[in-house]
């Protein structure tokens, strides 16, 4: 078993969700513009401790949730013109700065979206899986935060950095 673990992990196995944080960013500042976006900001919170990144007011970098937005729209209809199946699509901006002089190192725009069927005779049903799906798009969308952040090293900032100042 302690040698099936050794050669999984010598290959560079990492279980799923885990990204390769860079010690340069193993210390965040979260902020969360939005009350609106207390879910997503909570799973990003979840999904940055899972890989090893401490939460601190103080830390070098801001992780800025700038705003998050959920559009439901009709995929298909019924026979009598009711919805047969909806989709969610759910969006977030996102910034990565420098604490110290608030310079922008990254700036971008995500969105994921899940589609499922509607079943106007089990409203609780549909509320609840409506719910379910939302708290999935959050975990996906702070997944796909988590790998984009996590390339950037000390080095690659330094050179965003430096491009700045010279632009200046």
């Amino acid at each position: 078993m302690i040698i099936a673990c050794s050669l999984i992990s010598a290959c560079g196995f990492q279980l799923r969700g885990e990204a390769a944080f860079p010690a340069s960013l193993r210390e965040l500042k979260l902020e969360c513009a939005n009350t609106q976006d207390w879910q997503l900001c909570q799973s990003l919170r979840d999904a940055l401790r899972i890989n090893g990144v401490t939460l601190n007011e103080k830390a070098p970098f801001t992780l800025s949730i700038q705003s998050g937005d959920t559009h439901q729209r009709v995929v298909s209809l019924q026979q009598d013109a009711s919805a047969a199946e909806y989709s969610l699509t759910q969006t977030v901006e996102y910034q990565l700065l420098d604490s110290s002089s608030q310079q922008q190192i990254s700036q971008q725009s995500l969105a994921t979206d899940r589609s499922y069927r509607n079943d106007a005779s089990a409203l609780l049903a549909k509320e609840r899986e409506s719910a379910e799906i939302r708290t999935e798009l959050n975990r996906r969308l702070a997944a796909m935060v988590i790998r984009q952040i996590s390339v950037f090293d000390q080095q690659r900032i330094d050179e965003i950095l430096s491009q700045l100042k010279e632009a200046d």
